[in-house]
């Protein structure tokens, strides 16, 4: 079942996760409450079925966890550790705010948006904007998936075609094997014709 949210309570969860998630996090509880922020968005994507994206974002957010407890330490260095602390920075920091705001975006129609922008008395011109802006990356967002689902099933076209290919290639390489077999049997019995009437003939 959907959760039906208000878009002003959608915006006001992208700051207050913002916030939260930005803030220093120095002692367990303050860790404890970022993490349970993160969970949010997690939580209303997957009431929205939106599955495969809260399961990816839950699993680069408990991965950017697991090294930074685990591996990652102030006496880290090389290339390598600097790589992984700026992917946990930004996955423990800016992920969470970034997929509150793709969950609103995705889960909030134009119309609601308006309606929420005017009770809240923002200027049309502002609300126009962001209502314009929203709907170019919605529907960029739905040529973008269109354009992979395209890709995709090319790709299984071609897949299916190269199977289709290599089985045939396979069944004229073991017929033209067969064949080689029995042109080698072939020779081997004029073979031994040949040779039982030289023998008959120098027995006479």
């Amino acid at each position: 079942m959907a959760l039906k949210l208000d878009p002003r309570t959608k915006l006001y969860m992208i700051f207050v996760v913002s916030a939260v998630v930005m803030m220093s996090a120095t002692t367990p509880f303050l860790w404890a409450v970022r993490i349970t922020m993160t969970m949010i968005p997690i939580l209303l994507l997957i009431i929205e079925k939106h599955y495969a994206a809260a399961f990816r974002f839950l699993i680069l957010y408990a991965a950017a966890l697991m090294l930074s407890f685990g591996f990652l330490t102030e006496n880290s260095k090389g290339f390598l550790s600097a790589f992984l602390v700026g992917y946990c920075s930004i996955i423990v920091q800016f992920m969470p705010a970034m997929i509150t705001a793709w969950y609103v975006v995705r889960t909030t129609k134009i119309g609601e948006f308006v309606c929420a922008m005017q009770k809240m008395h923002i200027p049309d011109g502002i609300t126009i904007s962001l209502a314009v802006k929203s709907h170019k990356i919605l529907v960029r967002l739905k040529d973008l998936h269109d354009e992979l689902e395209t890709v995709r099933q090319q790709y299984d076209e071609l897949r299916a075609e190269r199977t289709a290919y290599k089985k045939e290639a396979d069944r004229l390489a073991r017929h033209i094997q067969q064949k080689r077999d029995s042109q080698k049997t072939i020779d081997r019995y004029l073979q031994n014709e040949q040779a039982v009437k030289r023998k008959k003939n120098q027995l006479e």
